[in-house]
């Protein structure tokens, strides 16, 4: 718990993993939900007075596992976590994926998410091309780097709900703040443990506020 507040307080990559035990991950839960909870209402709250519905509401239970639980861990994490080890191999599976659901999100005539993930390819090429300035600035500028994809992960969710306008974004960021104390806790398991607990941990968490519903 000591890292964990250490480590918000300024995010850092050792260059290395340690064990993670079933205690600090249970612990780690319990932070995250109770952290959550007040900010969860504040959510809430603020969806009914805007009157937007979430998208998630709209599945059928399988739906709601299969992409909650399976897809969207394995997803995010790849876009917004594996980037916190910066290397080659992670550049290129970055840029792999970008160019899938780019390639995907085209087909299917989605003209904004093909932009996203077009945007995505650009910026990993630039990042590959300038790889050791790149990374010696990624690493220099961690903590700022870190705190701002943790805020991109919260703002990509503004896209769960229904009937949220630019007129009402800006206190739409109310919203999810949740899922940006969420980047938080699994930037810190990724950096601190391994990005397969990150999957495990986002899965975890899904599957549970999936029964809330």
């Amino acid at each position: 718990m000591n890292d964990f507040l250490k480590f918000v307080k300024c995010p850092n990559y050792t260059g290395s993993f340690i064990k993670l035990s079933a205690g600090d991950f249970f612990i780690l839960f319990v932070v995250y939900f109770i952290s959550v909870i007040p900010f969860g209402a504040i959510a809430s709250f603020v969806a009914s007075r805007l009157g937007l519905t979430s998208k998630v509401q709209q599945l059928t239970l399988p739906r709601e596992i299969f992409y909650g639980v399976f897809l969207a861990p394995i997803i995010e994490e790849v876009f917004f976590r594996l980037i916190y080890v910066f290397n080659k191999r992670n550049l290129i599976i970055l840029l792999s994926t970008s160019v899938f659901f780019g390639t995907y999100f085209t087909v299917n005539e989605n003209l904004l998410k093909s932009i996203v993930f077009s945007v995505v390819f650009i910026l990993t090429i630039v990042l590959i091309i300038n790889f050791n300035r790149s990374r010696a600035n990624f690493y220099k500028h961690f903590a700022l780097f870190f705190y701002f994809i943790a805020g991109l992960f919260a703002i990509i969710h503004l896209g769960n709900f229904i009937g949220l306008s630019f007129n009402n974004v800006i206190i739409g960021l109310l919203m999810v703040i949740p899922q940006f104390l969420a980047g938080i806790i699994l930037g810190y398991i990724r950096v601190r443990f391994g990005f397969i607990y990150a999957i495990i941990f986002h899965a975890i968490v899904n599957l549970t506020l999936l029964f809330q519903l």
